[in-house]
């Protein structure tokens, strides 16, 4: 059975772990967008490199946004995803701020929800 036979079923996909790193996703791209416009405006030492780490961000939320929308088209990889999406939170808390750290734990907590999903 694929995903667009089950689509009818709320059980059949993981619906609250695909929303939760979804919003992550777009929070650590507005968190990577406001790190460039700092880093483009600003241009003192604290944001030298924040145009830099902003692109790291809006690419590490885009691959989070990405990743979000393969555990609703393939739910039968939710567990990589779901793997995915917590490396790319961890990594974006690291690097850019975890998407105001409200993106970071919404990505942990949908990736671990995606990984514990069962139909």
């Amino acid at each position: 059975m694929t995903a667009s036979e089950t689509r009818g079923t709320a059980a059949a996909v993981p619906t609250v772990a695909y929303v939760l790193s979804l919003i992550a996703g777009v929070l650590i791209v507005l968190n990577g967008l406001l790190l460039i416009a700092a880093g483009a405006t600003l241009g003192i030492a604290l944001f030298d490199g924040g145009a830099a780490f902003g692109i790291v961000g809006v690419i590490l939320g885009a691959g989070m946004v990405y990743a979000a929308t393969r555990i609703d088209a393939r739910p039968a990889e939710h567990v990589g995803w779901g793997a995915a999406i917590i490396i790319v939170s961890t990594v974006s808390l690291v690097l850019v701020g975890g998407g105001f750290i409200l993106g970071f734990i919404l990505g942990l907590v949908g990736g671990i929800m995606a990984i514990a999903w069962r139909p």
